[in-house]
């Protein structure tokens, strides 16, 4: 089963993660919506059987790599300064990186 992670669940993520929801459901792949509110990436997974939400302080290095590690596909709706650690990240993890930027 393929997994895919979206870091960041602020405001302009939540069309993006109910979409992403809707097709996990339908073609069977899982994703995990991290963000350093867990109540908020919580809401916004809701009670889908194929998202899961997790605390991530995408700040934190080793933190970011060990979880973006655990995953086949990573979408970062970080603010833009952050997309150059998280590229770097799935550079050397050999990991498939997407963002809005």
């Amino acid at each position: 089963m393929q997994k895919l992670l979206i870091i960041g669940a602020g405001r302009s993520a939540t069309v993006l993660i109910s979409y992403i929801l809707e097709q996990a459901r339908k073609y069977n792949f899982f994703v995990t919506i991290a963000d350093a509110d867990i109540a908020l990436a919580r809401q916004k997974v809701g009670d889908n059987p194929n998202g899961h939400a997790i605390w991530l302080d995408a700040s934190k290095p080793n933190d970011r790599r060990d979880v973006i590690g655990r995953h086949d596909v990573v979408v970062s709706l970080l603010p833009p300064q952050m997309h150059l650690e998280v590229a770097q990240d799935c550079i050397a993890l050999g990991k498939h990186m997407v963002t809005a930027s």
